[in-house]
């Protein structure tokens, strides 16, 4: 019940706070389009890694070593909304966070594909 809670507040929140920022530059829509895909890509192999704990464990340390795939699933459908939330309210930052989020997002997926995970959706 409870995570059912959450999802709908996460997915309502959003949509209930009206601040006025300015609007997204072409640079910035690119790169939140680039993080979100990494962020999915990320998603899908963490969701393989699950089945493969005997050679892998999460680096996550807000996961731990081992977690759930329902851990996995409640972690990207909180992170994600959160960063976009982020990036559109603090539009002097905006550049900034998802320009960090590509940059991690790219590490961890070209790592975690190197050492023999895939894709799983």
């Amino acid at each position: 019940m409870f995570k059912k809670l959450l999802a709908v507040l996460l997915l309502t929140v959003p949509f209930c706070v009206n601040a006025q920022t300015r609007e997204w530059t072409d640079d910035e829509k690119l790169l939140g389009v680039a993080a979100g895909v990494l962020s999915a890509a990320d998603w899908s192999i963490s969701r393989n890694m699950t089945q493969h704990y005997d050679r892998y464990s999460e680096m996550n340390p807000i996961l731990g070593s081992k977690p759930s795939l329902g851990k996995i699933n409640t972690h990207f459908l909180i992170s994600l909304p959160l960063i976009y939330y982020t990036a559109d309210h603090l539009e002097n930052y905006r550049k900034g966070i998802l320009t960090t989020m590509v940059v991690l997002e790219t590490v961890n997926v070209g790592h975690m594909l190197s050492i023999g995970l895939h894709f799983q959706f």
